[in-house]
């Protein structure tokens, strides 16, 4: 089966023969593709309850009803991630990931979230995380930031939280744009990050790409 780029993009994060939790697994389409392809453990999780209903659907014409545990519940809630070795939430916004990770013990996560990645990779650092991988994706006029966070104390830079450690060093002339667009607003919002000279640094040397 196809994926979107973005959900291939995850697909591509998670390891074969692992176990994931799918949190707000929309209508399924990841679970199917990783228990599939890559002979995933899957137990996908979704509040709403008609998604919860395509999803099924979506499982019995895989014929994977059997194979893909399908939960209907608030997050995490009344997961057990003792034999879990990713969670993945994808599609929300970064202020309810952070509630969904704040109330269970998760080791090793993979997020896309709708916005403020700043804020994401500053208070997940601040829960005990650290990132392991970024990756950017730009699909159908829009952007997206994919980043795999696993416990650790490193801790990073102001200028690392907003632009993300690793995608900078991305060469892709669509990010640095995205980075510039992204910088010109938020710096309007937020000028406790326009006082830090390193941003105007990095500003100065996106301009050339955009």
């Amino acid at each position: 089966m196809k994926l979107s780029k973005r959900l291939m993009t995850i697909a591509n994060m998670v390891p074969n023969e692992s176990s994931i939790v799918d949190v707000g697994c929309d209508h399924g389409l990841l679970d199917i593709y990783l228990t599939l392809v890559k002979k995933v453990n899957c137990i996908a999780t979704d509040i709403n309850v008609n998604c919860i209903k395509k999803t099924k659907e979506n499982f019995k014409k895989a014929k994977l009803t059997q194979k893909i545990s399908l939960i209907c519940t608030n997050g995490l809630d009344n997961i057990n991630l003792d034999s879990v070795d990713y969670v993945i939430i994808s599609g929300m916004g970064t202020s309810s990931i952070l509630k969904i990770i704040a109330r269970a013990n998760v080791s090793k996560c993979i997020i896309q979230a709708n916005n403020n990645q700043y804020e994401l990779r500053k208070k997940m650092n601040k829960m005990g995380f650290e990132i392991k991988n970024e990756v950017f994706v730009y699909e159908k006029k829009k952007y997206y930031v994919i980043i795999e966070f696993i416990k650790g104390n490193k801790k990073y830079r102001n200028y690392e939280y907003f632009f993300g450690p690793y995608i900078l060093k991305d060469t892709n002339l669509e990010y640095k744009k995205h980075l510039y667009k992204k910088y010109s607003y938020v710096s309007k919002k937020n000028k406790k990050i326009t006082k830090k000279i390193i941003l105007n640094y990095y500003l100065f040397k996106l301009k050339k790409y955009c």
